[in-house]
């Protein structure tokens, strides 16, 4: 954990590249968009491959989307959200669409890999989402890096693919197993607060931590003690929390908006939940059937 500390501690500290502005002041302009000016977002000539290579850019519109969603979340739809667990999720809108939009980019993820038929395709895209994801948490995009890495990487489903996950790269091995480390809910997911703790930058922290604090908060502190007292502990600790929250809320991106881009993740027609695994199976079998034929060719020629 102090290496993954270690290494995601400052990767905000740039110096400016502006020809008018002080090597000293902090360089007001976003960064040049990471993708050519003249990518075709066409539905039916866009090359889903090429748009997945460019890591930093997609990461960086996940990231706006993200931010925008967290920062519309209100103090009303959290608190009653995690006092009143009776009532569904659509009753508390803006709870509801960073939910809705976790699951989107999780669904997307896996689709993306599972209806890719060619071994070595799908090793590249799974590649080019294990690069995404790292751009994430060079952004403190956490709950992109959560969707991506653990709800949709490390599902059944796709760790079901072990030919796929054997011929992919040792660093991107190495970076997954980071990814682990770092979403590991072990210990109330230690690292990950760790990070989070330790950011002074612009940060989408993951929307479940919070939820669960505040679960945790009611559940464990009556709203009023003996004799009809207000609980002031328990209201310091609400305070904290929202004020955690809102922080991270005002903390904007300086980054340029690609709709087409961001478009195409949140549009993308994705699988059933329930057919994910049956999938992963299916190209599983294909994979040992083209095993054994190859054997039996090289057998015949030897």
């Amino acid at each position: 954990s102090s290496g993954i500390n270690a290494e995601y501690g400052t990767l905000f500290s740039k110096k400016c590249d502006c020809p008018d502005v002080s090597y000293y002041v902090p360089c007001p302009c976003p960064p040049p968009v990471d993708l050519p000016y003249d990518f075709n977002f066409n539905f039916w000539r866009l090359d889903e491959l090429k748009l997945l290579s460019h890591h930093r850019e997609v990461a960086r519109q996940l990231t706006l989307r993200d931010h925008a969603l967290f920062a519309g979340i209100t103090e009303h739809d959290i608190l009653e959200f995690t006092k009143k667990r009776d009532l569904p999720i659509v009753n508390y809108p803006s709870i509801n669409r960073c939910t809705e939009h976790f699951k989107k980019i999780t669904d997307t993820v896996m689709t993306m890999i599972l209806q890719c038929q060619p071994r070595d395709i799908r090793v590249k895209i799974l590649e080019h989402f294990i690069d995404i994801a790292h751009q994430c948490i060079i952004l403190r995009n956490f709950s992109a890096l959560f969707a991506i890495a653990f709800s949709a990487l490390a599902s059944a489903a796709i760790r079901n693919l072990g030919s796929t996950w054997d011929n992919i790269s040792p660093s991107h091995t190495d970076l997954f197993k980071q990814f682990l480390e770092i979403t590991n809910p072990a210990n109330n997911y230690k690292i990950f607060r760790k990070l989070l703790k330790t950011s002074n930058e612009p940060t989408v922290p993951f929307l479940h931590i919070y939820i669960q604090e505040f679960l945790i908060m009611n559940e464990a502190n009556p709203d009023y003690l003996k004799k009809g007292l207000i609980n002031l502990q328990k209201r310091r600790l609400i305070y904290r929390q929202l004020e955690e929250i809102r922080y991270f809320q005002t903390c904007e991106y300086n980054l340029t908006e690609i709709p087409e881009l961001i478009n195409f993740f949140v549009n993308y027609e994705t699988g059933h939940v329930d057919d994910y695994y049956m999938r992963s199976e299916i190209l599983k079998r294909g994979e040992r059937e083209r095993n054994k034929k190859s054997v039996r060719r090289r057998m015949t020629y030897s």
